[in-house]
């Protein structure tokens, strides 16, 4: 499923479909405390919120050794990833919503979910300088797999909290 996201010719058509995963994780988030309707007031701060994270994984993805030109649209696919998985923490806690009693009840489930999303990439690099040859051993396959293994840990862990 994840090595399909890396096969593609145009990575911006991949970080597309990505942004609309993120708006959809938010909208749950949004539908989950009844503010459906925030939405479509805050469409442009989602846009804008998404495609400025993006950027900002790539950079932080190369700072902690991610190559800088080899596999570029690799690296943005993964930030994408990264973006659409971080997003309702990013959107929440950096003002998309202006309500204070959604934040204190969201604050801390959106932390969480990014946290272990985060850890969890940084977790699925470990395997990648072992000199095992397996097909998911390649840059960036077993960050997502670690990624997305973390946002469902974290979400998990959220909702006990």
């Amino acid at each position: 499923l994840v090595e399909c996201f890396y096969d593609v010719e145009d990575p911006l058509q991949t970080v597309i479909i990505l942004f609309f995963l993120a708006v959809s994780f938010t909208t749950i988030h949004l539908v989950g405390y009844g503010s459906l309707i925030m939405i479509p007031k805050h469409i442009f701060r989602l846009l804008f919120d998404f495609f400025v994270l993006v950027p900002f994984f790539y950079i932080l993805l190369v700072l902690f050794g991610a190559p800088l030109f080899n596999s570029f649209d690799r690296t943005v696919v993964l930030a994408g990833l990264l973006s659409a998985l971080t997003f309702p923490f990013f959107f929440f806690i950096l003002g998309g919503v202006d309500e204070i009693r959604f934040l204190l009840v969201h604050k801390k489930k959106t932390t969480i979910i990014a946290a272990a999303t985060l850890v969890g990439c940084w977790c699925g690099a470990l395997p990648i300088p072992l000199d095992w040859r397996r097909n998911w051993q390649v840059w960036p396959v077993s960050c997502s797999y670690g990624a997305i293994i973390g946002y469902l840990l974290g979400t998990f862990v959220a909702l006990l909290f």
